[in-house]
């Protein structure tokens, strides 16, 4: 399933950009993204949805904005803002240079996926550190993808974390239809 989900990564720039524009504008209308104060995004890869402009909003917004970062077996969170110095962390991903764990639960999690299912079940990258992280914990799960890569059926199991809403650049999947756009 990875496979056939990485065969849409190489995706041109800009049907990247215009499908990443989408995906933010819907994800900027999801009531609990504009009512968090502490919101944790992810880095994007040149294989993801582009969270960039996502970050910029949010923070001209006012929002406390944390990114995660890998220590050996280790995913914590760690303050950021536009222009913060980076470096190139674990797995080759983006990573504030300065590594404070910030001892804050954010409110929304912005989870980046492989694929997806209408169930709402992500695939990630395969080594579990957002589930592991996100766990037990009262954060809105609000996974980000591209359309192409739905799946009928995910496979997972009770370590796995299911999203709260799934947004492309089509829409939001949510399990409460009234939500889905």
């Amino acid at each position: 399933m990875r496979k056939t989900a990485k065969l849409t990564e190489l995706l041109p720039d800009k049907v990247r950009q215009d499908k990443s524009c989408a995906i933010m504008k819907f994800a900027l209308t999801v009531n609990e993204l504009k009512e968090a104060r502490n919101v944790l995004l992810f880095l994007s890869t040149p294989t993801e949805p582009d969270t960039s402009d996502l970050i910029e909003k949010l923070n001209s917004l006012g929002k406390n904005i944390y990114v995660p970062v890998v220590d050996g077996d280790e995913f914590y969170v760690t303050r950021y803002a536009p222009g913060d110095e980076l470096t190139t962390g674990r797995f080759g991903i983006r990573e504030p240079y300065r590594k404070v764990p910030a001892g804050v639960v954010p409110e929304v999690a912005v989870v980046p996926m492989v694929a997806f299912d209408g169930d709402l079940n992500r695939l990630g990258h395969g080594k579990g550190y957002y589930d592991r992280y996100l766990a037990g914990k009262s954060v809105y799960k609000l996974g980000v993808c591209f359309a192409a890569r739905k799946f009928g059926h995910i496979p997972h199991n009770e370590f796995d974390v299911p999203m709260d809403v799934i947004v492309t650049e089509e829409g939001i999947l949510s399990k409460d239809e009234s939500n889905s756009r």
